[in-house]
């Protein structure tokens, strides 16, 4: 083995054996002892069975699940400045500018209204 250099890294640049630089994250294999337990815990057919219900729900017109829905879907909308400016919203359903969404960050109605979620909900059930 080659011995460390003053730096801590061995000449691959990795650090070394016995390297005083930190260590690290302390609750890393707590961590990962969890989700390796929940990963077990938590068969196919269970997540199957959560996203029938969450679908479901956004079904029946509930905003947060449709909101959970869209968000795991298609990913959280993106705050930028072109969010910020405002431009013209164009309901996804309807394909109409939808002047009742609040388009700035952070809103909880960046998708529009409870009407157009709701919308949004009952076309995906057609």
């Amino acid at each position: 083995m080659t011995s460390p250099s003053p730096n801590g890294r061995n000449a691959r640049g990795r650090f070394a054996k016995g390297n005083l630089g930190g260590p690290g994250n302390p609750y890393a294999k707590r961590v990962a002892d969890l989700r390796a337990a929940l990963l077990e815990s938590v068969t196919e057919q269970d997540i199957r069975a959560v996203a029938r219900a969450l679908v479901k729900r956004a079904k029946e017109g509930e905003v947060p699940a449709v909101r959970e829905l869209l968000d795991r879907l298609l990913g959280r909308t993106a705050d930028s400045a072109l969010d910020r400016a405002g431009p013209p919203v164009i309901h996804l359903v309807t394909g109409v500018p939808d002047t009742e969404c609040d388009n700035t960050p952070g809103s909880r109605t960046a998708y529009g209204s409870r009407a157009n979620l709701t919308a949004m909900a009952s076309a995906i059930s057609d």
